[in-house]
């Protein structure tokens, strides 16, 4: 169930949620815009997010509002945190000065200052460095109901079922399945041969151990692991004698 504000700056979230069949309720939120718990590694976590249209981002810039209130509370509230910035704007080209709107961007201006681009990048930037919260980028109301969706989807997820982040192009140009960290010579060696790819590789690894015990190994030996039968063990035997 996602717990959307009932304050007027995120209570149209609830129509959006609601046209698509989304589980929501509202509710008063200390922090945030919109809230949810999701399944994370190790137990339920609690999922924040907070939405902001440019001119708010720049005025939270200006005041220091946002990092002296809301800020510390969404960090201390929530276990992982989305700053959703909603609205188009770019740099111009030529001066560097931070444009939003549709089709007639104009130059932003808070009192009697103008903004660079920059400066919004800047300050995002830190958001996600310095406080470790999640920055998206929408187009309107309706993107952001569809961000706030969507995460809330990923969440409720089992954590094992996410293997989005594993994939990797083999050889042949194909994804299987990675890590983030780069992987030992031995599996990249092991995923390169017939028919095994980066998943099987980390049982070859488990087994053989070493490029050697790879090249080594025997007919027998590949039809012992994980994944990989007497047809497939013996193509990889000879692919390694060529």
């Amino acid at each position: 169930m996602i717990l959307v504000d009932d304050r007027i700056g995120s209570a149209d979230l609830i129509g959006h949620l609601r046209h698509w069949g989304v589980a929501c309720e509202m509710e008063r939120l200390t922090f945030g815009d919109a809230a949810f718990a999701g399944n994370g590694k190790d137990g339920p976590v609690a999922i924040g997010v907070e939405v902001k249209k440019v001119h708010d981002a720049l005025n939270c810039m200006g005041d220091g509002r946002f990092a002296g209130h809301q800020l510390p509370g969404l960090v201390a509230t929530y276990d992982r945190v989305w700053l959703v910035v909603e609205g188009l704007y770019r740099p111009d080209f030529n001066t560097g000065l931070l444009l939003a709107g549709g089709k007639r961007r104009r130059e932003v201006a808070h009192g009697s200052r103008r903004f660079m681009y920059r400066d919004l990048d800047s300050w995002l930037t830190s958001m996600e460095v310095m406080a470790g919260i999640r920055v998206r980028r929408v187009t309107d109301r309706a993107e952001t109901a569809r961000v706030v969706a969507d995460l809330y989807s990923w969440w409720n997820k089992g954590w094992g079922d996410h293997k989005s982040h594993l994939a990797l192009h083999d050889a042949g140009g194909l994804p299987e399945y990675a890590q983030f960290s780069k992987p030992p010579l031995v599996r990249l060696v092991a995923a390169q041969l017939p028919g095994v790819g980066f998943k099987k590789s980390q049982a070859v690894v488990a087994r053989l151990r070493t490029v050697k015990g790879i090249a080594d190994a025997t007919a027998d030996d590949w039809a012992q692991i994980d994944g990989i039968g007497d047809v497939l063990a013996e193509r990889i035997y000879q692919a390694i004698r060529k």
